[in-house]
């Protein structure tokens, strides 16, 4: 049985070494679009991962995913866990 390939999951990363991002299926620009071309956007491999220093820099992630989770927890903290 053939599988599809969402290409919107979120579980899948994908880099732009132009801009130097790195967004998940959700975030990252949608294929076949001008941009996702002219950035040369490409699937976070296996390889890129084991070449990733990560004591430095972090675990790979979703650029977009990290900055709404730090902003949730931001917002939190100063609210008290009230939502808006």
């Amino acid at each position: 049985m053939a599988t599809t390939v969402k290409h919107n999951d979120p579980k899948q990363l994908f880099h732009s070494p132009v801009t130097g991002e790195f967004n998940c299926g959700e975030h990252a620009p949608h294929r076949k679009t001008d941009t996702w071309w002219r950035d040369c956007w490409r699937k976070v491999t296996a390889r890129d991962h084991a070449g990733w220093p990560v004591d430095e820099l972090g675990p790979i992630a979703c650029e977009v995913c990290r900055s709404i989770a730090k902003r949730a927890a931001e917002n939190a903290a100063t609210d008290g866990g009230a939502a808006r």
